[in-house]
Parts: structure tokens; C-alpha cells; sequence
């Protein structure tokens, strides 16, 4: 079994442990309160605390730095869960743990706060030719190494990026061939309108739910303020980041999430086509909020970066300005 399928293997192993156990525990929950039981803490402790932190080590393997962020993350999320799920007469452990939660919080705040600002800081000595962007990753990568945790990170470190950094000359990729993607089918207007609809709705939603719930206004506009921000990322990541072609390699960049690098010999077949293909197994569409133009068949095996690790892909369809510039440059390479 090769190294990806064992890793693929071991991660839907972890994530079934994981259902089942809190399926398990809501279902343990339920029938207590059913029969008029108090609901013992210890086995969901063991659980959370215990069984499904191990798990998640034999199954991930990651670097000290990324485990030690990982374990904090899962023991807060333990302790969320359980503060929802376990009625108020049966918390005793609990109510000493409920309050650590926001230490936890605050530690993995103030973690990424700290490696944002070494980041910043590297990223201020970066050479005046290079790719923020590029230095980005490398900086992140140096940091933290290769994985998943790593690729959530980079993907969050773009938003900010390209949300905040006016220069945009800095977050220019220098390539002989590079395909852009923001107007076919109107991609990037398309979501410069949505934009703008959010910024009309979000105030007159704020003082509607305001007079039900201040609380509730409170957290939907600041989930919407974030979401908002990935937008605006969205939109200019979309005119900024191009698909290149080098040294071999095309660098699928599109939009703000997808990063990721196919060999140009791992493509078996290059058509033009005019469509918005479905969700299948195996494929990948990268058309923002255009249609695909470009249909690409891979040899079989071919794995694809995700933000969620490798995949298996076997046709990818992507959406372009010049496809036909893109088919003939991947054809004849």
C-alpha cells in the first residue's frame, strides 16, 4: 500500500472513531435522561480527553509543533462538546473544566497572533522581487513543516493577504505563461456583485435581529464580517493569482483556496469544452463563478493537493480566459 492510500486510510479511520464516539455519547445522554439516570462524566472524559487525542497522533503523525496545536484544539472542542451535550446536574468534572476552555481559547489566539506577527516580520525582509505570496509559504512551511494544520494555515494567511496588502505589484507571479480566470463568464464581477449585496444586507440585517437578540446580532454580524472578508480575498486573489505554467509544472492557483501543483505529463488529455459539470467522485472544478471551459483527463493515480490533504483525481475541469492558449501551451510541453 503506497504511502498517500495509507495515510487516506488512516484519516477515514480517525474521522469514523471520532463519529462514532460522539454519536455515542449523545445516544448515552439520551438514554440516562430517558430512564431518569444521572449521566456519568468519566466515560466521555476518557473519551474525549484520552482515546480520541491518541487516535488522532497514530493516525496524523505530526510535528511537535502542529501536535501540540492540534491536542489543544481538540481538548477545547472536547470540552465545548461536552458542556452541550451533558445536562447541568450531571456536570461535576466538567464545571471545573468548562472555565479552561477559554484559556485554550486564548492560547491558540494568541498562538496564531504570535506566528502572524513572525510572519509579518519575515515577511517585511522578503526580497523587493519576490512573491509575498511565495515567501508566505515558505515561511509557514519552514515553520511548521509539511501537513494539513500547515495548509489550513496557508489558507488562512491568504485571506489575509490579499484582503489587506494594497501593493499589488508584490503579489505578482512572474511567469512566461500565465492564464488568468477573472473574466470568463464573469468570474470576478460576478463576485464583486455579491459584495456588494452583502454590504447592502449586512447592516439592515444587524438591526433586525438586534431588536430580537443583541447577542444573537452580535455573532451572525461578526460570522458575516468574516465571511465578507473571505469574499473580498475571493475576488481579488481571482485576478491576482494566475495558473502558470513552468519547468513542467502547472500551478493550479484559483481563487484564494485552491494551491496546488499537477505535472504536466500526468495529463493525458486536454479538450476544450463549455459547461458547469456536477460534483462526481474523483473530480475537481476549479470555475469560481464562471463555467469550465477546459477539460482535463489524468492518468490514473494522480494526486492533487487539497486543503484537506491529496486526492485522487481523475478529470479536472477549469475555467480560463484563453483556453485554447492554455490547451495548446499543456499539449505541446
Amino acid at each position: 500500500m503506497s504511502h498517500a492510500a495509507s495515510t487516506a486510510r488512516s484519516r477515514a479511520i480517525f474521522g469514523l472513531l471520532l463519529a462514532g464516539v460522539l454519536g455515542t455519547a449523545v445516544l448515552a445522554v439520551r438514554l440516562h435522561e430517558s430512564r431518569q439516570l444521572p449521566v456519568p462524566e468519566w466515560p466521555l472524559a476518557v473519551d474525549l480527553f484520552l482515546v480520541v487525542p491518541l487516535a488522532y497522533l497514530v493516525a496524523f503523525r505530526p510535528r511537535p509543533k502542529q501536535a501540540l496545536l492540534a491536542l489543544a484544539t481538540i481538548v477545547g472542542l472536547g470540552v465545548l462538546f461536552g458542556s452541550f451535550v451533558l445536562p447541568e446536574k450531571s456536570k461535576q468534572l466538567w464545571l471545573l473544566l468548562e472555565p479552561l476552555r477559554w484559556a485554550v481559547v486564548a492560547g491558540l489566539v494568541g498562538w496564531q497572533l504570535l506566528a502572524m506577527a513572525q510572519i509579518g516580520l519575515d515577511l517585511r525582509s522578503a526580497p523587493a522581487g519576490q512573491n509575498l505570496e511565495t515567501r508566505l509559504h515558505e515561511v509557514i512551511e519552514r515553520r511548521l513543516g509539511a501537513g494539513t494544520m500547515t495548509g489550513l494555515l496557508e489558507l488562512e494567511a491568504r485571506i489575509w493577504l490579499y484582503a489587506f496588502c494594497r501593493d499589488s505589484t508584490r503579489l505578482h507571479f512572474a511567469s512566461a505563461q500565465a492564464f488568468s480566470a477573472h473574466r470568463q463568464g464573469g468570474n470576478a464581477s460576478n463576485q464583486a456583485g455579491f459584495l456588494l449585496l452583502l454590504a447592502i444586507e449586512l447592516p439592515i440585517a444587524h438591526v433586525m435581529l438586534h431588536l430580537f437578540s443583541p447577542t444573537l446580532a452580535l455573532a451572525v454580524t461578526a460570522a458575516t464580517l468574516y465571511g465578507g472578508l473571505f469574499l473580498f480575498a475571493e475576488y481579488r486573489a481571482t485576478r491576482l493569482r494566475p495558473v502558470t505554467l513552468d519547468d513542467g509544472i502547472v500551478h493550479l492557483r484559483y481563487g484564494i483556496v485552491t494551491d496546488a501543483r499537477l505535472p504536466v505529463r500526468a495529463i493525458v488529455e486536454a479538450q476544450a469544452v463549455d459547461m458547469r459539470p456536477r460534483r462526481a467522485s474523483g473530480r475537481m472544478r476549479l470555475m469560481g463563478m464562471g463555467r469550465a471551459n477546459v477539460r482535463l483527463r489524468l492518468a490514473p493515480g494522480t494526486r492533487l493537493k487539497t486543503i484537506f490533504g491529496g486526492k485522487e483525481i481523475a478529470e479536472l475541469y477549469i475555467g480560463l480566459d484563453e483556453p485554447g492558449r492554455f490547451i495548446a501551451a499543456v499539449s505541446h510541453h
